[in-house]
């Protein structure tokens, strides 16, 4: 089997153990990396979940604000007519 040199790192690997190697990898994948990747993930989901939980929280308290405003401007507009109809 031919051996290459591989200059970078200064050693001489046989493709054999480079695929040996490879092949180790692949059969003991880096489950550390995988569980890391994962729990990064769900840190990003549910930091996405809270916001929108929060802008939820926003959006129903302005909503309540309007309501409030609009209930307070219709009492004012049938005060003002209910005078108005007793000048008449």
């Amino acid at each position: 089997m031919p051996k290459r040199r591989v200059s970078a790192f200064a050693v001489t690997i046989s493709t054999k153990e480079l695929l040996r190697e490879v092949f180790k990898v692949l059969q003991a994948p880096p489950v550390g990396m995988i569980r890391a990747a994962l729990e990064q993930s769900r840190s990003k989901i549910q930091t996405r979940l809270d916001w929108i939980e929060s802008e939820r929280a926003r959006l129903a308290h302005e909503e309540r604000l309007a309501e409030e405003r609009a209930k307070l401007a219709a009492e004012r507009i049938s005060a003002g007519s209910a005078s108005c109809a007793g000048k008449t």
